[in-house]
């Protein structure tokens, strides 16, 4: 998906990399299935996005992604995109493995990963972000069937794009941090707050934060 300038948009620049990791994951038997049958899935919980230049409608570009760490239950995984051997963007993502039952995080066999613990991604590695206490509500929504992904909850990629829906089309995005704090699922409410470039979408019933996010045009 691309919007009117013929770029790709941020939510789908994110699905192409996670298409890309789930490939890599799968080629070193730590994919869906392979985590599936032993009662594992895959969770992001921090992903940091820079992009120089968008990729437009009809580009061909190359995507490039790695591990920098597994530790346990937790995993670095970088990626760039290229075009014509330029770099256009780069993020970075760490993941925690939970168990399907107890939703607690449980360790992993890195043994058929290769680590590459010295390329770390340009966009630099994704942090921990502060929550805010107030702030101003932008909107509000509630979760539809088109958000829920295979594993019964809001597919991660959702967030920004419910956020971007409630911005001015016309605020520039060259960075992105998102924090993911809370599952989501069909039906739940949710409300959006901002603090100057801060973010936060949290549960209309209770306020908990559900997600933290920050934009820089920098």
């Amino acid at each position: 998906m691309v919007d009117q300038q013929r770029r790709l948009t941020i939510p789908m620049l994110s699905n192409l990399f996670q298409e890309v990791a789930g490939n890599h994951a799968n080629f070193r038997k730590l994919g869906f299935f392979e985590m599936q049958s032993n009662n594992r899935f895959w969770v992001l919980n921090r992903f940091r996005l820079a992009v120089e230049e968008f990729p437009l409608w009809l580009d061909e570009v190359e995507v490039h992604t790695w591990v920098s760490m597994m530790r346990g239950p937790f995993s670095n995984r970088h990626f760039a995109i290229f075009k014509n051997g330029k770099q256009l963007a780069s993020a970075f993502t760490f993941w925690v493995a939970i168990d399907f039952n107890t939703h607690k995080p449980v360790r992993i066999n890195s043994e058929e990963v290769v680590i590459l613990e010295d390329e770390i991604a340009d966009c630099g590695p994704a942090e921990k972000l502060s929550p805010f206490e107030n702030g101003t509500k932008i909107g509000a929504y509630k979760v539809q069937n088109s958000d829920i992904d295979m594993l019964g909850h809001v597919n991660n990629v959702k967030y920004p794009e419910w956020l971007f829906n409630h911005l001015d089309p016309n605020t520039p995005i060259k960075k992105l941090e998102i924090n993911y704090l809370k599952e989501t699922h069909l039906g739940d409410e949710v409300s959006f707050y901002q603090s100057e470039n801060n973010y936060k979408i949290c549960s209309a019933e209770n306020q908990e934060p559900l997600c933290l996010l920050r934009i820089n045009n920098d």
